[in-house]
């Protein structure tokens, strides 16, 4: 089930981070997460991965390149959609290594996120960018 109010209070404290306006530890401590809408711990874990948790300090623009900033402004866009999440909950992976090594011995392909994500099609995504476009 979307929560339109946390998905707006994620959005809002995404940008302000990204835009360097508050720091990383406002973001962890602040970012709202709900019971029945599993696309705010999704995104949540998804970011994890572009700040530290270490110390406190603001977001450089500047470690960031063309293809992070698109991705930022997909999870922007879902987060101000009615489209319900339906990819994993959880993307850190406490497993990760041993299951890397296991793709490499058995030669199989890691599964991955699709472009699209968090979106679950293409076309979610385009019709999201549209929607944005005519407002």
């Amino acid at each position: 089930m979307v929560d339109r109010q946390k998905r707006a209070e994620a959005a809002k404290l995404i940008d302000d981070y990204f835009s360097g306006r508050t720091t990383n530890f406002e973001y962890d401590d602040h970012f709202p997460f709900s019971d029945s809408d599993p696309a705010l711990h999704a995104i949540h874990t998804m970011l994890w991965f572009n700040y530290s948790d270490v110390c406190e300090k603001r977001f450089d623009a500047r470690k960031i390149n063309a293809e992070g900033w698109d991705f930022l402004d997909q999870v922007q866009l879902f987060l101000r959609s009615d489209y319900e999440y339906t990819g994993p909950r959880n993307l850190v992976d406490p497993f990760a290594i041993p299951k890397r090594f296991w793709y490499w011995i058995t030669r199989r392909p890691r599964p991955s996120l699709p472009d699209c994500w968090p979106f679950e099609t293409e076309l979610q995504l385009q019709n999201a960018r549209m929607t944005r476009n005519s407002q």
